[in-house]
Parts: C-alpha cells; sequence; structure tokens
C-alpha cells in the first residue's frame, strides 16, 4: 500500500487493517484502512481517534483490540480500544507511560511506568483487565521486549547507578494466570518469578 501524509504504520494480525498516524499541526490523530490479499487499500482512510486525542502510537493487540499512547497535558497515557470501541484509558497512573510492548499472540502488553520517581515496568492483560507490577526497588526498568509468550528482556539499572542500564529479564506469568483478579489488580511480587539481571 501507498498511502501519503502517513507514519509509523501498524498492520493487524490477519493482514487486513493497516493503522497509521498523521500530524496537523503537531496533533497526531490515528487513522485505519482496508487491506486485501496482495496489500493493496481497498478503502478511503478513516479516522479511528478521537479528535481531541493526540496520539503518538498505536498498534494491534490480538484479537481485535487497538492501544494508544497519547499525550493529554503533555503527560503520556495508554488507551484501549476493544473490538472496535472508542478509545477507553487503560492504567490510571498519575505519570506517563513508556512505549508499550504488546505481545504478537495474546491481549498482553507491557508498558513502563512512573511509580515513586522510578520507572517500572507493568503488565496489562486487555481481555481481562489485569494490572500487573513486574519490576520493583528504588531503581528504573525501560525498553521491554518480549522473548516468549511469558517473558520479557529489558534494561535495568539496578545495583549499577542511574541510568547505567543494563540487560535483564523476568518470568510474566501472573497475567496469564487463573482465576482472573479484578480490574486495575497490582499482583504482589509473590506472584512472580523475580528478576533476572544479565
Amino acid at each position: 500500500a501507498t498511502i501519503l501524509d502517513a507514519e509509523s504504520p501498524a498492520v493487524s494480525p490477519d493482514g487486513k487493517s493497516l493503522v497509521f498516524l498523521r500530524e496537523t499541526k503537531g496533533i497526531g490523530q490515528a487513522w485505519m484502512v482496508c487491506l486485501d490479499e496482495s496489500g493493496q487499500v481497498m478503502s478511503a482512510p478513516a479516522l479511528i481517534s478521537p479528535k481531541e486525542m493526540d496520539v503518538r502510537e498505536v498498534a494491534f493487540v490480538p484479537p481485535d483490540n487497538l492501544i494508544f499512547t497519547a499525550a493529554e497535558n503533555g503527560v503520556t497515557r495508554l488507551y484501549v480500544a476493544l473490538g472496535g470501541t472508542p478509545p477507553q484509558k487503560m492504567i490510571p497512573f498519575p505519570d506517563g507511560m513508556g512505549r508499550p510492548a504488546p505481545y504478537a499472540e495474546s491481549a498482553v502488553l507491557v508498558t513502563g511506568q512512573k511509580s515513586d520517581g522510578y520507572s517500572r515496568l507493568f503488565a496489562y492483560n486487555s481481555s481481562r483487565g489485569v494490572t500487573v507490577q513486574l519490576t520493583f526497588g528504588d531503581c528504573n526498568a525501560y525498553d521491554p521486549a518480549w522473548l516468549t509468550s511469558t517473558r520479557v528482556v529489558y534494561i535495568s539499572d539496578c545495583g549499577r547507578g542511574m541510568h547505567l542500564g543494563a540487560l535483564a529479564e523476568i518470568d510474566v506469568p501472573g497475567v496469564f494466570a487463573e482465576p482472573a483478579y479484578g480490574p486495575s489488580h497490582s499482583i504482589s511480587a509473590e506472584h512472580l518469578q523475580g528478576e533476572s539481571h544479565q
């Protein structure tokens, strides 16, 4: 597909939808087109984010959900649109969010979040409304990326000094465990298998 005035594209898992951003006077908006099997555009771009939302990033989370990062009063917030519904704020913390890392085959994403002055990692299951804090302590964790369906690698400065990052990894089984915890429930460290630093 060739689409003018478009940036930061994201393709749906089934390859039938393409989402991208357009900026107008510095305000980002998310648009969507439908694609055929060869990747050709089948529909005119349709605006899918509210006009007042300043969208910075957008990504698909299976099965048919979209996540947005958007600026609100200068602070980055995380939103989810479930099955085509209007975007709703996901993790209502007062500080800004980091770039989310969704897992390609599930409704789970990991993102950085400021908490008590430090950047910590949280996992969120959009289909179940479960929030799990992954990292703790007086240190920073950021830039998460998935290794497997339950393991994430990230940068940590724990035990090294502020912003002297090293590669670390952690299991995230809490967002998959049954029974489901209530919405926005932070599972304690005892539910996790702990961080390992390399």
